[in-house]
């Protein structure tokens, strides 16, 4: 019996069309022996063997209707076409997510850099060397702070807060790109 398509297995035998790689889009044996096997395009299909890596079997319904049109017009490049619009959409999805996996890694070392350079203003405002001067004196959006090292420190948490909801835009960001590429595949499966 098939397999219903999109569930994760690994030691098996996959085929994979001869434009694409099986990690980006294969079929278990079980489909290529009921659907594919005894069509006329199956010398389109190569045999990859077993791999090891867990992948995804690709022949959901909807890629199985569009191989039965492919077949009954004995064309392979209609099915190429819906086959690679899947894959553009796919590594698309998976560009965005590795650009804001480097933003957000970006933005965890500023705020790391940030919070280190908060302490430090925060240790050089604990520090008077002229007694004589009023504590007093520095001023930040009408609030009188102690030192400048401490009016430094405000300026700065306000960078920290900022940066903070920067990364957790980039983190919603990536989330929602996952869960479109999973509905992605969900859909294609009803």
């Amino acid at each position: 019996m098939p397999c219903p398509g999109r569930y994760y297995v690994s030691d098996l035998a996959w085929y994979s069309p001869y434009f694409t790689n099986v990690e980006e889009f294969g079929f278990c044996k079980e489909c290529y022996n009921q659907y594919i096997r005894n069509t006329s395009l199956n010398i389109h299909i190569q045999s990859v063997g077993i791999v090891h890596k867990a992948c995804a079997c690709a022949f959901t319904p909807n890629v199985k209707q569009q191989w039965f049109l492919a077949v009954g017009k004995n064309d392979i490049n209609l099915f190429k076409k819906y086959v690679e619009k899947i894959l553009e959409r796919t590594r698309d999805i998976r560009d965005r997510i590795t650009r804001l996996q480097i933003l957000t890694t970006q933005e965890m070392q500023r705020k790391q850099s940030l919070i280190s350079l908060q302490f430090l203003c925060y240790s050089r405002g604990t520090i008077r060397f002229d007694e004589s001067v009023s504590p007093y004196q520095h001023t930040f959006n009408g609030i009188s702070y102690p030192s400048s090292g401490y009016a430094e420190a405000v300026q700065i948490k306000k960078q920290i807060n900022e940066s903070s909801r920067t990364f957790n835009n980039y983190i919603a960001e990536m989330r929602k790109l996952e869960l479109e590429h999973f509905l992605g595949v969900y859909l294609e499966n009803e």
